[in-house]
């Protein structure tokens, strides 16, 4: 070390270092739900996915108390994320229904209960596609920290 160095030292007991990798992670985390939150509103990944954004899911997002839990606390996350695949049964009619008023803001009663089986039976038919805004957004984050 020359004369004119100057050296920084940073000293810590238990506590704070446990300070210390809470707030990194938290702050992580908060990215994480950050990047998470554009990738809904804008996929990049899926421009051929005809997302129709309300933020319900991305409401849900939350940290946990302590922050060291990124919760995803939607009923359909999981759809969202890995998609199904055609099934043998029709999806929950309440489940689809209250989807198609949200995001199609479709309210009359003939209208809403046409499209709710509509979709229902493409749902049994097909599937539905896998979206992986949370894997995305985890890939960019790991970018991100490069």
């Amino acid at each position: 070390m020359t004369s004119s160095a100057i050296k920084v030292s940073i000293r810590y007991n238990k506590t704070d270092l446990n300070r210390i990798k809470r707030y990194v992670v938290s702050t992580i985390l908060t990215k994480l739900r950050e990047i998470y939150l554009e990738e809904m509103k804008h996929p990049t990944t899926r421009p051929d996915f005809k997302l129709i954004y309300t933020g319900h899911s991305t409401q849900s997002a939350y940290l946990k108390i302590g922050g060291n839990e990124l919760i995803f606390n939607s009923p359909a996350i999981f759809f969202v994320e890995y998609g199904t695949d055609p099934r043998t049964k029709l999806p929950p009619h309440d489940a689809i229904e209250r989807w198609v008023r949200l995001k199609l803001h479709i309210t009359g009663k003939q209208e809403l209960e046409r499209t709710t089986k509509r979709i229902m039976f493409s749902i049994k038919k097909k599937g539905t596609p896998e979206f992986r805004p949370i894997r995305e957004s985890i890939k960019k984050l790991e970018e991100y920290y490069k």
